[in-house]
C-alpha cells in the first residue's frame, strides 16, 4: 500500500522541522559524547516497545489501593492509544519511515547510527510517543499536579530517542504526543466517571440508618 495524500502533505508541511530536529539528533551522534548518546537513546527507546513497560507499571499500581485509579487509567489510555494509532492512523495514513528513501539524508543518518529496521513500515504517528504520552498523561492527571508533571520527562526522552535513531520524523513524535495525550485525557474522564458512579451507588445505604443507630452514636458521644 502506497503513502496517502495526507502523508505527502506531512512530508512537505513539516519538512523544515523534521530536517532540523533530525540533523540536531545526528549532531549529538557526531559530538564528543556521541558514544554515550549512541548507548543512551537506543536504551531509552526500549521502554516504549509495545507499551510493555507502561503496562507493567500500571499493573503494579493496581496492586495498591492508592494506585488503582492511576493503574486503571493508564491501562485504558494505552488501549485507546493502541486502537487509534497502531490499528487506525498508521495504516490509514501510511507514511513511510524516514529511512525508506535510500537517496535521502535521513537514510544516511540512519545508516550512521546503525540501528535496525522497525517491525512496522509506517511511521505516523509514533506508537512509542502515543504510548508514552498516554500513560504519562494518566499519571499526571491522577497524581499530585505539583510533582506529577515530571512524568512527561520520560515521555519526551522516549519520543526524542525515536528521532535519534532515525526511525521517526519529529512530526511523527508530535503527532503521537497529541494522540497519546488525548487518549490519556479520555481514559481519565472515563475512569473518573466510573469511580463517581460507584461512589454514588454506595450512598443510598446511608438512608437505612435506624433510630437505634442514632441513639447508640449519641450515647457514645456522651461517654
Amino acid at each position: 500500500m502506497g503513502s496517502t495524500a495526507f502523508a505527502a502533505w506531512l512530508n512537505v508541511t513539516f519538512s523544515g522541522m523534521d530536517s532540523t530536529v533530525s540533523h540536531f539528533a545526528f549532531s549529538l551522534h557526531e559530538s564528543a559524547a556521541g558514544g554515550f548518546f549512541d548507548w543512551l537513546f537506543p536504551f531509552l527507546t526500549l521502554f516504549g516497545n509495545g507499551g510493555i513497560f507502561f503496562i507493567a507499571v500500571a499493573v503494579v499500581c493496581l496492586l495498591f489501593k492508592k494506585g488503582r485509579r492511576t493503574g486503571a487509567t493508564m491501562l485504558i489510555a494505552l488501549l485507546f492509544g493502541l486502537l487509534v494509532t497502531n490499528l487506525a492512523l498508521k495504516n490509514g495514513i501510511a507514511r513511510p519511515r524516514p529511512y525508506a528513501d535510500e537517496l535521502g539524508t535521513f537514510f544516511t543518518y540512519w545508516q550512521a547510527i546503525g540501528h535496525g529496521l522497525e517491525n512496522e513500515i509506517y511511521s505516523f504517528p509514533s506508537g512509542h510517543a502515543t504510548a508514552s504520552f498516554a500513560a504519562m498523561t494518566a499519571v499526571f492527571l491522577c497524581g499530585n499536579k505539583k510533582y506529577s508533571f515530571l512524568a512527561y520527562i520520560p515521555a519526551l526522552l522516549i519520543g526524542f530517542s525515536r528521532i535519534y535513531i532515525q526511525v521517526h520524523y519529529a512530526s511523527d513524535i508530535v503527532g503521537g504526543a497529541i494522540v497519546g495525550t488525548l487518549c490519556g485525557v479520555a481514559a481519565w474522564l472515563l475512569i473518573r466517571f466510573w469511580f463517581r458512579k460507584m461512589a454514588a451507588s454506595e450512598k443510598p445505604a446511608a438512608l437505612f440508618i435506624t433510630n437505634a443507630d442514632i441513639l447508640h452514636h449519641l450515647k457514645k458521644k456522651e461517654v
